[in-house]
């Protein structure tokens, strides 16, 4: 049996051994919003999580400790950013997953939306209803922006805005939120349309002057996004996610 065994490692490659080894021990997916590799224990029930240096290394030294294989960090590296991992969205792997609805029953939507006081109940159920449609459409569609809406409360400080908005998104979506403020004209509000569900803009709208603005209005309508991601070698187009 061990003979065989000898046998079957010596007609594999270097490369095989260590994929197979791989897998063995984790599971791994390729995340196409974050567009980088993400891995959890084998049989285990925690969460994907990104993939770091510090993680490509271990798995060096236990490949090195365990097969006898030296290989350089970039070899591993090599292998877990190429068709070894299976691509996932994970945001429309959620959506996807989520129970079916009755019919067209929007009795909850409109639960939420009476959590917000307004002069205008009606305009503001029938834009906010539109709006969280729009969201789903946005992460559902690679081609276009769907959602060109803007959510707005104004109102007294202390009162919980940033966070009743923060609420909408989804536990298990909560690395793909961001709250705070961001630079219309800078390079980073590339990297933020592409890769978040929600951008939750915490008390700047009143300090924005009118180029910002007018570039605030344009990132919320554009279509696509052009950028180099870092270690990327080039410019690349991703699609409108965030809302």
């Amino acid at each position: 049996m061990e003979k065989e065994r000898a046998e079957g490692r010596a007609k594999q490659s270097k490369n095989e051994r260590i994929e197979q080894f791989l897998k063995e021990h984790y599971a791994f997916r390729f995340n196409t919003v974050k567009s980088r590799t993400e891995f959890r224990e084998q049989d285990s029930n925690t969460s994907f999580r990104p993939l770091t240096k510090y993680d490509i290394n271990s798995m060096r030294r236990l490949v090195d400790g365990t097969l006898g294989i030296y290989t350089p960090a970039d070899n591993i590296r090599a292998i877990l950013e190429s068709d070894f991992c299976n691509k996932v969205n994970p945001i429309r792997e959620y959506l996807l997953n989520l129970p079916k609805p009755k019919g067209e029953d929007e009795s909850e939507i409109i639960r939420l939306a009476n959590c917000v006081v307004v002069r205008n109940p009606d305009k503001w159920k029938h834009y906010f209803v539109k709006w969280l449609v729009a969201v789903v459409a946005n992460a559902m569609d690679d081609l276009q922006c769907r959602n060109h809406t803007c959510l707005v409360l104004t109102g007294e400080q202390g009162k919980f805005k940033t966070t009743f908005l923060d609420l909408f998104c989804p536990e298990e979506l909560k690395s793909y939120l961001f709250t705070g403020k961001i630079d219309p004209q800078g390079k980073d509000v590339q990297t933020l349309i592409a890769e978040y569900l929600f951008i939750n803009i915490d008390d700047q709208l009143k300090a924005l002057n009118k180029r910002d603005e007018n570039e605030l209005k344009n990132l919320i309508t554009t279509p696509r996004v052009k950028y180099r991601r870092p270690y990327d070698t080039y410019i690349e187009e991703y699609p409108h996610l965030a809302s």
